[in-house]
């Protein structure tokens, strides 16, 4: 394990930079003190801790079958804003439990008073937010309190074929709270929901043909995100955190709501009309176009929108209340329509948006060339950031070369110079900031590509998040870059080891997505996709914003 960086050492660098800046009365005439951020930096990542010590590593990880944590974005609520947590931070996160080691799945930890002195996170399960009758060997009964229908590695033999767009895989990006719902149900989730059973006529999906189509999906809750919608068809004889392994919901494409999901694992009790789960954003090519009768080769490539984060934008009062998503989008246009505007399929983050309008669903609608002008199931997606084949070094210092990937983003508002800030993750042949640093070589093999983190800004003083038009050139946040470590395969991305993978921001007693000067990153360190080899580890890191006039 890496040292971790000295909090005190950093939080008082920051306050004696406040000290020692100078002040407006000292300024000459035509000198602009209108505060900007000038550049973000973050320390080194230290693991977090279980409430015991595990071993052979010592992280939450290894604590009661948490061993993928984190799978997604995390949402982290501060003390006193959910009923029952006055002083304690809340950890929504996706990942496995004991009750259920085969996919991943909504569960929420608690983070006690936050971190100690040295800023060491400890996290442990939320008891409240439980919802199983269930108890595994080890004696925990926490389990998933949100999940796919169906497990991630096997396809339902139903005919017709199951297209159910969150069939085996559906994990949250960001859990936000919606002022204009009704109290006990404030909270809705923005999830990716994947399928990897188009084309595939029953079984194990681990035939080689493992593409799938990735769709955004909202899920309302009640009783402040402790109880979500489960699909009523597979829920009667398999409570929650259970999955199907036979028959899938054969849920339609506007998704399931009222009669046709249960409360949790109460299916006794019929829910609301507009409790439900569905489909709010998706590529032009839908998973019906992809059905080809009698086929059994699943789809060329994957396609569709993944990694999605969530920010309300309440930053202008008076104004309407949006929700805006931030996404990775693919879609090779050699295959499918994708529309003329819409990004290939190389990396890149693409936004959508929807008006919060109570307990009614939600009607998302995508950027697309200039203006959110388009809908949100099939429309066209534009890139937010170019992706330039010939770019330039300046380009390439941006991520904005073809050959760098865009993803995991996150947008952010930073008060004290009104400013929001969108965080992302680059993955680049080399470091966009030194790009003449050759790769490391470990036993005969060079590192392929490593990642870094970016950040743009967007002046909320002169616009709202519906001018996607006005982001800056994105910067390398200092300290960010790592060479992707090796997971020791020799067939399938043998390099994917990062530390920072689906990084979450957060300062201390700040709403989500809001940030003071200083705070902290969460991230994933492992690979994301193929085994690392090892264990994932949860981490945390500090973080610095610079800011001058």
């Amino acid at each position: 394990m890496r040292p971790s960086r000295n909090l005190s050492c950093i939080s008082t660098l920051f306050f004696v930079t406040l000290a020692i800046a100078p002040s407006p009365a000292l300024a000459q005439p035509g000198w602009n003190y209108h505060p900007r951020i000038t550049g973000i930096s973050v320390g080194e990542s230290q693991l977090v801790l279980p409430p015991v010590p595990q071993s052979p590593v010592n992280v939450i990880n290894a604590y009661e079958g948490l061993g993928n944590l984190a799978d997604e974005h995390s949402t982290v609520i501060p003390p006193g804003t959910l009923p029952g947590h006055p002083f304690d931070y809340l950890f929504f996160v996706p990942t496995t439990t004991s009750l259920n080691q085969t996919t991943s799945g909504l569960v929420v930890l608690s983070g006690g008073f936050g971190p100690d002195w040295n800023g060491q996170w400890t996290l442990s399960y939320a008891p409240d937010y439980d919802q199983s009758p269930l108890t595994a060997p080890d004696g925990n009964t926490n389990g998933q309190i949100f999940i796919s229908p169906f497990q991630r590695n096997l396809c339902p033999g139903n005919s017709p074929q199951d297209t159910t767009f969150d069939l085996n895989y559906a994990n949250g990006g960001s859990v936000i709270i919606d002022p204009t719902r009704s109290p006990s149900s404030r909270l809705l989730m923005i999830y990716e929901g994947t399928t990897v059973c188009i084309n595939q006529d029953g079984g194990s999906t681990q035939n080689g043909v493992d593409n799938f189509y990735a769709t955004l999906g909202v899920a309302t809750s009640l009783n402040y995100g402790k109880i979500w919608p489960s699909y009523r068809a597979t829920s009667f004889a398999l409570p929650l955190p259970g999955q199907s392994t036979t028959v899938g919901p054969q849920a339609p494409g506007s998704g399931a709501f009222g009669s046709l999901v249960c409360m949790g694992n109460d299916c006794n009790t019929t829910p609301p009309s507009t409790f439900g789960r569905y489909p709010v954003i998706s590529a032009p090519y839908s998973i019906q176009d992809l059905v080809v009768p009698g086929s059994n080769d699943g789809i060329p490539d994957t396609i569709g929108n993944q990694g999605p984060s969530a920010f309300v934008d309440d930053v202008h009062p008076g104004s309407r209340l949006y929700v805006y998503t931030l996404q990775n989008y693919g879609c090779p246009a050699t295959l499918y329509q994708c529309g003329t505007t819409a990004p290939n399929d190389k990396g890149v983050l693409t936004v959508s948006r929807a008006l919060l309008n109570g307990n009614k669903v939600l009607q998302f609608e995508n950027w697309y060339s200039s203006s959110f002008s388009v809908g949100s199931i099939g429309g066209g997606q534009s890139a937010i950031f170019p992706e330039v084949q010939m770019a330039t070094p300046a380009q390439y210092a941006a991520c904005e070369d073809a050959r760098q990937l865009q993803g995991m983003g996150s947008i952010n508002y930073f008060p004290l110079t009104r400013q929001y800030i969108l965080i992302f993750s680059c993955r680049s042949p080399t470091d966009p900031a030194n790009p003449g640093v050759q790769p490391p070589n470990t036993g005969g093999q060079y590192h392929q590509d490593g990642v870094a983190w970016f950040f743009s800004t967007l002046d909320a003083s002169q616009y709202d998040l519906s001018r996607q038009d006005q982001w800056t050139t994105p910067v390398e946040i200092s300290g960010s870059w790592q060479w992707l470590g090796s997971n020791g395969s020799t067939t399938r991305n043998p390099y994917c080891i990062y530390d920072g993978w689906y990084a979450t921001f957060m300062s201390l007693y700040q709403r989500p997505s809001w940030l003071s000067p200083l705070g902290f990153a969460f991230s994933m360190d492992g690979c994301t996709d193929a085994g690392a080899g090892r264990s994932r580890y949860y981490r945390s890191r500090v973080f610095l914003i610079s800011v001058a006039p």
